[in-house]
């Protein structure tokens, strides 16, 4: 299978990109709900979600910047 052009291939990142944004905010903000409630074991499995969330989009981000 060929590999998609440039333009495609930084789109498709992007898009990732994005959705791994709206995910890290909704974790974020589900994190200090369940803190805020006393959920404290709840709020740090979410905790651990967001950063392997913040790892790929590290990952991902790198690999946008090669494209550039």
């Amino acid at each position: 299978m060929n590999k998609p052009d440039t333009a495609t291939q930084r789109s498709i990142i992007e898009t990732a990109i994005k959705a791994i944004e709206s995910e890290c905010y909704s974790l974020t903000l589900s994190g200090e709900a369940m803190r805020t409630i006393g959920l404290v074991e709840k709020a740090e499995e979410a905790a651990e979600q967001l950063a392997k969330s913040m790892k790929l989009h590290a990952f991902y981000t790198s690999k946008l910047n090669e494209l550039a």
